[in-house]
């Protein structure tokens, strides 16, 4: 599974299920900013179709991009 900031406010990170608790491993930082209740920028991460990347929205650079990690 995939995060988006639930570990560690502006991180995607993944989420490791080990003995019924979450253990989280930072992939990188989204940096996204938000104002009030607008999701437009919230990072929504995805897995890209054959699962060796994790793709998500940010305004870090202060217009709205999509970007790429690698999940290895």
């Amino acid at each position: 599974m995939v995060t988006d900031g639930e570990a560690r406010p502006g991180c995607i990170s993944k989420v490791h299920l080990q003995a019924g608790k979450q253990n989280f491993e930072i992939l990188c930082r989204h940096d996204s900013y938000t104002f009030g209740d607008d999701q437009r920028c919230h990072p929504h991460p995805s897995f890209t179709p054959d699962g060796t990347q994790v793709i998500f929205t940010s305004n870090r650079t202060g217009s709205s991009n999509v970007y790429l990690t690698d999940w290895n």
